[in-house]
């Protein structure tokens, strides 16, 4: 292969890349939702209706250890 057809090789693979790349950050961004609990936007929040809807893990955990506590202190 001469240099420009190694070239042309290259450009093409970056721009694919790079196309990838924006696809994919578009993505994530479209599927970010509010957490019911802490009101931030997360990207991981799961549904759980008895917390009041969509609840990023960060609060789910903190929950948790809260009745883990509790569950602690009445044994």
């Amino acid at each position: 292969m001469d240099l420009l057809a190694k070239r042309v090789v290259v450009a093409e693979r970056e721009r694919t890349e790079a196309v990838t790349e924006l696809k994919s950050a578009r993505f994530r961004h479209e599927q970010t939702t509010r957490c019911a609990g802490c009101g931030e936007r997360k990207h991981t929040p799961l549904r759980v209706d008895a917390m009041g809807g969509y609840v990023c893990m960060t609060c789910i955990d903190k929950r948790l250890h809260e009745l883990l506590a509790k569950e602690g202190e009445a044994a």
